[in-house]
């Protein structure tokens, strides 16, 4: 007995039931105590969504759009005149729907990594940002320091020339008004 469940969404399956024998065997597929398909005409025809294909010693079950209700333990029966005997097997998309479950978690938590990592880019380049702008800030801020620091030094410097200019012209023209004591004795 072989079975093939399609991978894509587990919608459908096969169930494919064959012996060697001589004379012929029929054929019965059961589903608990419910008969699914035979090799023999059945008085109750199959479900809609289920297909039988009948050969000598060969019964082939397709199921389209699986249902809870067609999960389970199959049996698959074989009689002829010399005896009988029967296989079983597990049918269904339990597994594969776990599997869509556990593929659908791993997309969704590549999803959560992907999305933490992109905050964690955006944090860094945030506080790059933020920390270039604050050295910046210093440095203008530094920058003005310096240039007051030059203001102040060329006012100073400008007062000792004026103060100069004053002793000079004191100096050379004693008889201009100016008092040459006051301003000679401060300066030196």
């Amino acid at each position: 007995m072989t079975v093939f469940v399609e991978p894509e969404g587990g919608t459908q399956g096969i169930l494919d039931c064959r012996v060697d024998s001589e004379p012929l065997a029929s054929l019965t597929l059961h589903l608990g105590s419910r008969v699914v398909a035979s090799s023999q005409p059945l008085s109750t025809p199959a479900e809609p969504h289920i297909h039988v294909s009948a050969t000598p010693n060969a019964l082939r079950v397709d199921i389209e759009k699986l249902r809870p209700s067609d999960q389970g333990e199959y049996v698959c029966s074989a009689s002829n005149a010399l005896g009988s005997a029967s296989a079983s097997t597990y049918f269904g998309n339990r597994a594969l729907h776990r599997l869509h479950l556990f593929q659908n978690l791993l997309c969704f938590l590549g999803l959560l990594a992907g999305l933490l990592f992109l905050l964690l880019v955006l944090g860094a380049f945030y506080a790059w940002r933020r920390r270039s702008f604050h050295k910046l800030s210093v440095g203008e801020n530094s920058v003005e320091m310096a240039s007051q620091k030059d203001t102040v030094q060329e006012e100073e410097s400008n007062g000792i020339c004026d103060d100069l200019v004053l002793v000079n012209k004191a100096a050379l023209a004693p008889d201009c008004g100016y008092e040459n004591n006051a301003v000679t004795s401060n300066v030196l």
